[in-house]
Order: C-alpha cells, then sequence, then structure tokens
C-alpha cells in the first residue's frame, strides 16, 4: 500500500529542473533522427519548447538528415515527447 503511494508521488511530483537551462545553449536530438541547437526561452511541465508559455528555443539551427549540414530555421516549438535527449553546450551552475 505505502509502494503505491511513492509510486503515485513520484509520478506527480518529480519533474525535471530546467530552471538551470534558460539562456542556455542546447543541442537536442529529437525522434527521427533530428537534431536542433538554440537557447531555451520557456518550457513547461511536459518539457514542451516554445515561445512563451512552454520550453521555447531560439535557435534554432537544425542538422539536415540529407545534407548534415546546420540550416537556420529560427524560432521553434519543440513538444516534449519528441525528445530522446539533451546536451547543454554552455557551463550551468547547480
Amino acid at each position: 500500500m505505502q509502494s503505491q503511494k511513492r509510486g503515485q508521488q513520484h509520478k506527480q511530483g518529480y519533474q525535471a529542473d530546467l530552471n538551470k537551462y534558460f539562456g542556455k545553449r542546447l543541442k537536442i536530438k529529437l525522434n527521427a533522427k533530428r537534431t536542433i541547437i538554440g537557447t531555451v526561452i520557456g518550457f513547461d511541465i511536459f518539457m514542451n519548447l516554445d515561445k512563451e508559455q512552454k520550453i521555447k528555443i531560439i535557435c534554432i539551427q537544425a542538422l539536415s538528415n540529407v545534407t548534415d549540414q546546420l540550416v537556420d530555421i529560427g524560432q521553434a516549438i519543440v513538444r516534449g515527447n519528441s525528445i530522446i535527449m539533451w546536451e547543454c553546450l554552455d557551463k550551468v551552475k547547480d
């Protein structure tokens, strides 16, 4: 019974602390072998990356799957469920 409570708390209570990534450059790997590089300007609890109310990323450069070159795509909204991993390219203070 107690393990169920812990599971519920964990599911609802823990989320990524993205505040330390505000204004930092990230390299984000997305599904379908896509990669973007940009600066975080906002986020929501679902790790959506977008303009004002969610995770916003100003970028942004996308790595073209066809030519393997960076292409400037401007500002973009990235849905949290399409993120596979991210890597911070700037130094982050804890």
